[in-house]
Formats: structure tokens, sequence, C-alpha cells
């Protein structure tokens, strides 16, 4: 199996027990996105908290927040 393979498992295996799924996670434990990800407060995907669980919702969609993955 490729090692895209057995990411692409992880990562769906991780869905399916319901683990976090913040960019930070997901490279913490060497997945891939298979996923649109947003915050899972307010579903925006410019929110620094899609990017890691660890920081504030900010309720914004608006681009270069600190801390988002799309600064």
């Amino acid at each position: 199996m490729s090692d895209y393979a057995e990411r692409y498992e992880r990562s769906l295996k991780s869905i399916m027990d319901r683990k976090c799924g913040c960019w930070k996670c997901l490279e913490s434990r060497a997945e891939v996105r298979i996923q649109m990800i947003v915050c899972p407060t307010c579903g925006c995907k410019r929110c620094p908290k899609a990017s890691n669980h660890e920081l504030a919702c900010t309720g914004s969609n608006e681009p270069g927040q600190l801390g988002s993955v799309y600064a």
C-alpha cells in the first residue's frame, strides 16, 4: 500500500472515530485532508480555530487572521 493510501485510510478512521479535524491535528497524525476543514464553532474555513483547535473562534471568514493557515 502506498504512503498516500495509508494516510488516507488513517484519515477515514479518524473521521469515523470523531477525532479533531483541524489542520494542526491532521498534520500531527500524518493524515491527508479528505474533507473541507472548517471551524467546529462557526463553520468558517479561515477562522483560526479551523487551523488549530487550541485557538479561539473569531466567527469570521476574513483572510489574514492571525493563526489561520489562510494568513
